[in-house]
């Protein structure tokens, strides 16, 4: 089942942390870290290494 959840940290761009909150699409709350990993890494250049996750949320959809 495909839930959304929404990911807060911060990710190394050149000598400073920018922090980022992100919601995506994903089955547990490891595959939303990838997909975050991921989105970074093609928009920023930022290897995954380079980011820390500070919290991982799932959102509650009201159908």
């Amino acid at each position: 089942m495909i839930m959304e959840f929404l990911v807060n940290g911060q990710f190394k761009k050149k000598d400073k942390y920018q922090k980022f909150s992100k919601t995506v699409s994903a089955s547990t709350k490891n595959a939303a870290i990838a997909k975050v990993k991921a989105i970074l890494g093609s928009n920023y250049r930022c290897k995954e290494n380079l980011v820390k996750v500070e919290s991982v949320e799932e959102i509650k959809n009201e159908q």
